[in-house]
């Protein structure tokens, strides 16, 4: 078993691609990792060549970097932080079905405040939506 440590917190997913792709090495990490240490154990028997070329990968891993898996989870995260928001921020937030109806009957008076009106239950639709979808992936 090798060990290894780097300063901080690794991104384990990263970090196993690294080796793969530099090496053809398949490996399973075992990690423990806080905000100022991460020691990665590699329960393999390698050789000296190959703990060099580990550590040479590990010298240059920058956690922050996403893999595209990674990134996908953070897209949709961020889509459905940007969804709730878009509600929060809406005219009819919090609204009953009765009281959107009273805001309706207020607030149209003619085709400009109907198109407002519309965009406004537009944009409270597709919110609700994505943030639902977002929710349920």
């Amino acid at each position: 078993m090798a060990e290894f440590t780097f300063p901080g917190e690794i991104n384990a997913e990263l970090f196993t691609i690294e080796v793969m792709d530099a090496m053809g090495l398949d490996i399973s990490l075992i990690l423990e990792c806080n905000s100022a240490l991460s020691v990665v154990r590699v329960p393999l028997d390698l050789s000296a060549a190959q703990i060099q070329a580990i550590q040479a990968i590990l010298d240059v891993h920058d956690p922050t970097v996403l893999t595209p898996a990674q990134e996908l989870i953070e897209q949709r995260r961020q889509k459905r932080e940007q969804a709730l928001a878009d509600y929060l921020t809406n005219a009819l937030k919090g609204m009953t079905p009765n009281e959107a109806a009273q805001y309706v009957e207020d607030n149209v008076t003619n085709l400009a405040s109907a198109k407002k009106a519309m965009k406004v239950m537009a944009r409270t639709i597709v919110a609700l939506a994505t943030y639902a979808l977002e929710a349920a992936t």
